[in-house]
């Protein structure tokens, strides 16, 4: 029996092509299309499709604009066959992820992560597929950054301990047992080292090119493959497999992995290109004008900070605390489309609020490196005993020390949905923010 497996990992939101170092466009969801479609035809109904995480966590506007849903309509027509989410698959929130799932027409698998107040996986831990008179079981296993505020009513168990309970179910119901990860390459070897019965692991979290498969013996003494395609869609990764079915069961006597490169030479399918124009238009709408470049500059003051922190006011706070890695950029002088909101935030953040002294909020501006209303000087204005209400970003009330301290509230706002408010009531922006 006769098996392609193709599969991609760590997308990180990325639709369209990007410019590479030295070797011209990279990547690219309709170029891509076309590889897969190829293998299909030389090899038809043989063919799974697998996303090993992270489809988006940041990215191309179209994908944060859409909070996904563009990225799931693609992989519906590319006819992906299953997808674990990653950790950045989570970010933006368990809602989100729940909504795109909705519209998937694939399996949506992970077995370790749960609801705190009841213990039940998110998603399916696992799905059977036919393919070839073969029966797949692929099995999710992933990672979360728990400390998110947004996963504060999640758990995460073990990956190797679900793998355990799990598989030996799974044996008795597939031919092969396929681990599709997001935990990386380091950990897929220690999976593959510590839970018997696995045929496959197809990898990802670790961005790690691995240009032919690589094999790990397991505990029982069997081969166990790990494959893993790289990051930004730049590889499509294929295994041919062939497997053996004999009464005691089935396994893997043949496989060759490799890489097929996604690069400007590769034609976009066009039904593909066509479905991206369709959510990328209405991303072109002028939502204002800047009478000036409105610049974020990777040290010292951020008009672009001061600006968003203005928008960010109206969600009650006083001030706004930013990192500077919260915004990815400014705004050109000239029509302002509401792609270049989504690009200078690709992030989807909420806006949380806290109650912060003002000794607390100099620390954050001083030892942290935190912007206050865009300024990175000493805020010597403040009054230190005195309390104010300070807006900050979600991810960044989960990932810094000072600020997963205190005790941080939702706003219910996105900090995209502020600004795009704040630019339309403005009309007209430039540096001279402040």
């Amino acid at each position: 029996h006769e098996l392609v497996v193709l599969h991609v990992n760590d997308t990180h939101g990325r639709l369209f092509a990007s410019d590479g170092a030295r070797s011209g466009e990279q990547g690219g969801i309709a170029r891509l299309a076309t590889l897969v479609n190829e293998v299909r035809a030389e090899h038809p109904a043989r063919v799974l499709l697998l996303h090993a995480g992270d489809v988006f966590s940041r990215g191309d506007p179209v994908t944060v604009a859409t909070g996904g849903e563009a990225n799931f309509g693609v992989m519906n027509h590319l006819g992906y066959d299953a997808f674990t989410p990653g950790n950045g698959d989570f970010y933006w929130g368990v809602d989100d992820l729940l909504a795109q799932r909705a519209i998937a027409e694939f399996a949506v698998v992970h077995a370790n992560v749960v609801y705190k107040n009841t213990g039940e996986t998110v998603f399916d831990p696992y799905a059977i597929i036919e393919r070839n008179d073969l029966r797949l079981a692929v099995l999710g296993l992933g990672v979360i950054r728990i400390e998110h505020p947004l996963a504060a009513g999640l758990r995460m168990h073990s990956p190797i301990a679900a793998a355990e309970r799990l598989v030996p179910e799974l044996r008795k119901q597939a031919d092969l047992v396929i681990a599709l990860s997001h935990l990386g390459f380091t950990a897929d070897e220690q999976l593959a080292r510590k839970v018997p019965g696995i045929d496959l692991i197809v990898g990802g979290h670790s961005h790690t090119t691995l240009r032919n498969a690589q094999t790990v013996v397991g505990p029982d003494g069997k081969d166990v493959l790990i494959v893993q395609a790289g990051e930004y869609g730049r590889f499509l990764g294929r295994l041919d497999v062939t497997v053996e079915k004999t009464e005691t069961g089935a396994a893997i006597v043949q496989a060759k992995g490799k890489l097929l490169r996604v690069l400007d030479g590769v034609t976009a399918d066009k039904a593909t290109v066509a479905i991206l124009e369709r959510y990328a238009a209405p991303l072109q709408e002028t939502v204002c004008m800047a009478k000036s470049r409105v610049p974020h500059p990777s040290q010292g003051d951020s008009p672009m900070a001061a600006l968003v922190a203005d928008a960010l006011k109206a969600s009650g706070a006083d001030v706004v605390l930013l990192r500077r890695g919260d915004l990815s950029g400014g705004f050109e002088k000239g029509p302002v489309a509401l792609a270049d909101l989504y690009r200078v935030h690709p992030w989807r953040n909420e806006v949380f609020l806290l109650a912060m002294s003002g000794a607390q909020i100099k620390s954050a501006v001083l030892n942290n490196a935190f912007l206050l209303d865009g300024r990175a000087a000493d805020p010597v204005h403040l009054e230190v005993d005195k309390d104010y209400s300070v807006a900050a970003a979600d991810y960044a009330c989960g990932e810094s020390a000072c600020l997963r301290a205190l005790q941080a509230q939702p706003s219910g706002r996105r900090i995209d949905e502020l600004l795009l408010d704040y630019l339309r009531r403005q009309g007209l922006v430039g540096e001279d923010v402040w």
